[in-house]
């Protein structure tokens, strides 16, 4: 953060708002201030981190700048859900690009935004998540056999014709 607000001054940057630390109780407060979430990911991280802010941008309805590697599990959320835009690691020209064109247009930036809201609903709100989480143990759980009628008769219930 020292480094951050040394360039702002130093750049006497006018246009960056710098806050302290929000709770997590106030975190979905601080998260729909942005216009658009900056995500960065440096290539040997692949395959072992997914950077959870992801996932805080999507709820709160806001578009989000990813820069990294092109394939990985985070590029590939944003583009499947369309709720940013993907920049390649090292494409600064591609990074000034994309800001400025975001910065024009607060239409593609809302239509952003709403999409990663829908998708965040629809694939990663903790209720879908449970319901995909039942599924999968649920395919891994052999269901409960039926009982015989056999073992019915023994503790003297009755047993309905044609029951297994």
């Amino acid at each position: 953060m020292a480094e951050v607000r040394a360039a702002k001054e130093s750049e006497a940057l006018t246009n960056i708002r710098l806050y302290d630390y929000f709770p997590r109780e106030q975190l979905h407060a601080s998260l729909s201030m942005a216009d658009v979430h900056l995500i960065s990911l440096r290539r040997e991280m692949t395959g072992i981190v997914v950077p959870s802010k992801l996932y805080g941008a999507m709820a709160s309805g806001r578009p989000t700048l990813f820069v990294g590697p092109e394939h990985c599990e985070t590029a590939d959320s944003i583009r499947h859900a369309d709720c940013g835009i993907t920049i390649r690691l090292g494409d600064s020209e591609g990074l000034v690009e994309t800001l400025n064109k975001l910065a024009a247009d607060p239409d593609l930036r809302d239509a952003m935004g709403r999409n990663g809201r829908a998708a965040f609903l629809a694939t990663f709100e903790r209720s879908a998540c449970c319901a995909q989480w039942s599924g999968v143990i649920g395919e891994m759980i052999p269901a409960p056999r039926r009982q015989q009628a056999s073992v019915l008769r023994q503790v003297g219930a009755p047993v309905a014709s044609g029951a297994v």
